[in-house]
């Protein structure tokens, strides 16, 4: 079973959840993912982030923010597997209700 397959299905937030994230501009859904879900998707982020960290400007050359974060985005694209979770109908049955305005 992929992970999509496994994240398949709505999670339902409330219009207060909704509220909340627009005026705070992120929500917390505990329960969302289970800690076997995210442990499973865990080695796949972890290698997709060092393949790009690998690009980064060597730390001499970085400024300040630089030498504390490499950001880090769009694993999703070149990671099949990350895709199959960042993709999964569950979060973007949280994400949709969301972001509409």
């Amino acid at each position: 079973m992929s992970m999509g397959t496994a994240l398949a299905g709505a999670h339902r937030i409330s219009g207060e959840d909704v509220d909340r994230y627009r005026s705070e501009g992120h929500l917390l859904v505990p329960g969302l993912a289970a800690s076997y879900e995210v442990a499973h998707v865990a080695p796949a982020i972890e290698a997709a982030t060092a393949r790009h960290t690998e690009k980064a400007v060597p730390l001499a050359e970085r400024d300040t923010y630089g030498k504390a974060f490499v950001p880090v985005m769009n694993l999703w694209r070149d990671d099949e597997t990350v895709a199959s979770y960042v993709l999964a109908e569950r979060f973007a049955s949280v994400c949709g209700p969301a972001a509409r305005g």
